[in-house]
């Protein structure tokens, strides 16, 4: 697993790299270098096909009567860094 994403908003935000020894500390893999499930979702490419958001702007505050209740909607997915 590839996690340059994750690498790049490390060091944008921090100001310091983030290396392979950090994984571990991070959670993203356990101590037989196993991926976790926080290291899916933070995967480039997250084999995790269910980390999706849903947005949706309404018309209004109330239910509409009948009209449109959606004027747009849109779904994300991929890894947690992306989605951000």
């Amino acid at each position: 697993m590839a996690f340059t994403k994750l690498r790049s908003v490390y060091k944008q935000r921090t100001g310091k790299s983030f290396e392979e020894t950090d994984y571990e500390s991070f959670g993203i893999i356990d101590h037989y270098g196993n991926l976790t499930n926080a290291g899916a979702l933070f995967a480039d490419e997250s084999p995790v096909i269910q980390s999706r958001i849903f947005c949706t702007r309404w018309n209004g505050n109330t239910k509409a009567s009948g009209l449109m209740d959606a004027i747009d909607d849109e779904e994300y997915s991929g890894s947690l860094i992306s989605m951000l």
